[in-house]
């Protein structure tokens, strides 16, 4: 498997990442301006999946959307891949997702509930 940051926002990704990006309520140009100012991160999980992610006001990363397929597979792996980019080291992770992403990660902690989405949390 070959996960790859700063991954270019192709047609593919943006086909996998649309249903997240509409159910999150973000918007193409404005990610679009933040993946080109380095203010956002696009992920790429071989040619199967594409996750975004960016930096709150305090510094955790989270991850705004995610698309593709096999999840149970690249999950973690995703996970361990953010961890280690030296931008993110020591920083908490937060996935705002649908309610399924529980699953992938059980000891993350549930932090709230918001239009539909589980956010969920980890430790440093």
């Amino acid at each position: 498997m070959v996960i790859t940051a700063g991954a270019p926002l192709t047609v593919e990704a943006v086909a996998a990442l649309d249903p997240a990006m509409q159910r999150g309520g973000h918007d193409w140009l404005e990610l679009a301006d933040d993946l080109d100012s380095g203010g956002a991160c696009l992920w790429r999980v071989d040619d199967i999946a594409w996750l975004v992610t960016r930096p709150d006001d305090a510094g955790v990363i989270e991850a705004i959307a995610a698309g593709g397929r096999q999840a149970a597979r690249w999950a973690r792996p995703i996970e361990a891949a953010i961890r280690a980019h030296p931008a993110h080291q020591g920083r908490r992770l937060r996935i705002w997702g649908r309610h399924g992403w529980r699953r992938y990660f059980p000891d993350w902690e549930l932090v709230g509930v918001e239009g539909g989405m589980s956010i969920l949390e980890s430790e440093n």
